[in-house]
């Protein structure tokens, strides 16, 4: 197993501040936090070389109808979500690999982005884009709702284009 601190790109203490806090909700036996209703089993870290394209931290839990559950988690000190960031672009990247495996699809799967640096920009409108983006039935109604306007914030659509943007733009780069 490679450490944390030679590979973690954000820094070997805030990736184990969060690996931390799950350990906590684990003992606690409370919901992991983007694992909702689910009991943690185990917890691990730096798994890109075991197929875990965010790697920084997974968690293993089950889910209450028994059902395995799995949330990769990249740490990053700050990001910006811009197309311009290195940071973000690295990301994609990895949720793009992720997504490609069709287990990913076929189980219940999570990813995740932990900040430790963030502000109210990113905050209100992309975790609540991100929620809709969980919680609404279909990719036609989430779409709807987020183009209506007077529901959703030009922060909130600026999100979604940057990230379909840069998912489209890998897909072009490999074909």
């Amino acid at each position: 197993m490679t450490s944390p601190a030679s590979t973690g790109g954000s820094g070997a203490l805030f990736e184990a501040q969060v690996g931390a806090a799950y350990l906590l909700s684990m003992l606690l036996e409370v919901d992991a936090r983007g694992l909702p209703n689910c009991r943690i089993e185990s917890i691990a870290l730096q798994r890109g070389q075991e197929g875990y394209p965010l790697d920084d931290v997974i968690v293993h839990g089950q889910d209450r109808n028994g059902r395995a559950a799995t949330l990769e988690i990249q740490v990053q000190r700050s990001i910006t979500f811009a197309p311009s960031d290195e940071v973000f672009q690295d990301v994609v990247k990895q949720v793009k690999k992720a997504m490609d495996d069709p287990a990913f699809w076929e189980s219940h799967h999570q990813l995740a982005v932990a900040i430790a640096r963030t502000t109210q920009k990113i905050e209100a409108p992309y975790q609540d884009v991100l929620n809709w983006a969980r919680n609404i039935e279909d990719a036609a109604t989430f779409h709807a709702r987020l183009n209506r306007q007077g529901e959703a914030s030009d922060a909130m659509r600026r999100f979604v284009s940057t990230f379909d943007d840069a998912i489209c733009q890998r897909e072009t780069k490999n074909i």
